[in-house]
C-alpha cells in the first residue's frame, strides 16, 4: 500500500484515518489524507492552523501525491472554507470525500468535492416491522438541537405528545441550553419513555432501532442533525426505517425527501402533506408535520391498520433499495472514491 500518513501531527489526525481502506496504487501515487475534525459548526481557526503547521510541504509538493480532506460524518459547516484554505496555504489542489451532497456542485480546479454516503448501511437491513397500531408516531431524540426542542414543543402544544413515543437526553448539555434560553417551555413537565437505551447521554444508538416500539407506531419521526438550507446531510437517522420497512417523515435539510426519490426511494406524499421538505420557515415546516398528525390522529386502530396495509407496497420498496444499496458496503464506496482521485 502507498499511503502516506500524517503522523508529525496531533493525535487527531491519525483516529479515524486508521479506517482508511487498503488500496494498491501506482508506485508514483500518493494520498495525504487529512481528517476535518473540528464540530459539525465549530470554527476552524486554530485546526487549520495546526494543519498548515504540521504539514510536510516538502512532501506534499509533488504531483504525484493527492491531498485528501476527509469529512465523513456530519457535514461540518466550514469544510468548503478548509479547503480554501488549504488550497492556499499549501499551493495544491485540495480533494475533499465529503458527506454533504451540496458541495460537489462547489467543485473548481482547485478543489474537487467528492460526495460518499457515509451513514446508508450504518444500519443494516433488518427484517420489516410487523405493524400493530398503538401509538401515532415514534419520535427518537438523543442531543436536543433547537429544531428538535421545537417539534417536541409543538407535539405537546397540539396535544400530541401523549400519542406517540418520545426520547430525549441532555447529551452535551444541549437541552439544558435550550431551556436556559426559554421561559416558556414545557418539555420538562412531560414523561419521555426510555425504549432500548437506558442511558442516551453515553450510548449513542446510532445502528439500531427500538424494534417493539416500532412495531407499535404508525410512522417514525426523523429528525436530522441539520436543517438549513446551505447543505444536504443524511445521518444513520433517514435511513432507520427504511432499513425496517416503516413509513416515515423527515425534519432534515430541505430536498431530503427529493433526493432520497433521487436514490430510487419513494415517499409517501399519497399519505401525507410533504411540503415540509420544502425551503420555507421551520416553523411552518414543523407545523405541516404536526398537522399530518392531527389528521390521523382520532383515526381507529383498524384505520390505521388498513392505511399501512396501503403504505405496504412502499415501504416494501424501499427496504429492497436500502438492502441492494448495502450489498455495497462502506469501506467499498469510500475506496472507489480513493481510487477515482489516484486515477485522476
Amino acid at each position: 500500500m502507498k499511503y502516506a500518513f500524517i503522523d508529525d501531527i496531533q493525535s487527531w489526525a491519525k483516529t479515524d484515518i486508521s479506517m482508511l481502506p487498503e488500496i494498491e496504487t501506482p508506485d508514483d501515487v500518493q494520498i495525504y489524507p487529512i481528517e476535518y475534525s473540528p464540530g459539525i459548526d465549530e470554527p476552524i481557526d486554530q485546526w487549520i492552523q495546526l494543519v498548515i503547521d504540521g504539514t510536510n510541504k516538502q512532501f506534499i509538493k509533488h504531483n504525484n501525491v493527492r491531498v485528501v480532506l476527509f469529512d465523513l460524518f456530519e457535514a461540518s459547516k466550514f469544510v468548503y472554507n478548509a479547503a480554501k484554505l488549504l488550497n492556499t496555504h499549501l499551493q495544491k489542489k485540495i480533494y475533499v470525500i465529503t458527506c454533504d451532497q451540496l458541495l460537489p456542485n462547489r467543485s473548481t480546479k482547485d478543489l474537487h468535492f467528492i460526495f460518499h454516503n457515509f451513514w446508508s448501511g450504518r444500519m443494516l437491513p433488518s427484517k420489516r416491522v410487523l405493524f400493530s397500531s398503538k401509538k401515532l408516531y415514534i419520535n427518537c431524540t438523543r442531543v436536543v438541537r433547537p429544531h428538535r426542542a421545537q417539534l417536541i414543543e409543538e407535539l405537546i402544544n397540539n396535544n400530541l405528545f401523549d400519542l406517540g413515543y418520545n426520547t430525549i437526553s441532555d447529551k452535551g448539555g444541549e437541552l439544558t441550553n435550550y431551556l436556559n434560553n426559554t421561559t416558556t417551555s414545557k418539555i420538562l413537565d412531560q414523561k419521555f419513555h426510555v425504549l432500548d437505551v437506558n442511558n442516551l447521554i453515553n450510548i449513542n444508538p446510532n445502528n439500531f432501532v427500538p424494534i417493539k416500539q416500532c412495531e407499535k407506531s404508525f410512522v417514525y419521526i426523523a429528525t436530522e442533525t441539520l436543517v438549513d438550507n446551505n447543505r444536504l446531510f443524511f445521518s444513520e437517522k433517514v435511513y432507520k426505517p427504511i432499513a425496517i420497512g416503516m413509513p416515515f417523515m423527515v425534519l432534515g435539510n430541505p430536498g431530503t425527501l427529493k433526493s432520497l426519490k433521487q436514490m430510487g426511494y419513494k415517499t409517501f406524499d399519497k399519505w401525507f402533506n410533504e411540503d415540509y421538505d420544502n425551503d420555507i420557515n421551520l416553523a411552518d415546516r414543523i407545523k405541516i408535520i404536526t398537522d399530518n398528525l392531527n389528521y390521523y390522529r382520532n383515526f381507529t386502530k383498524r384505520e390505521l391498520d388498513v392505511i399501512r396495509f396501503e403504505m405496504k407496497a412502499v415501504t416494501t420498496h424501499n427496504h429492497k433499495v436500502y438492502k441492494k444499496r448495502c450489498a455495497i458496503t462502506n469501506l467499498e464506496k469510500l475506496k472507489t472514491a480513493i481510487q477515482g482521485i489516484i486515477n485522476e
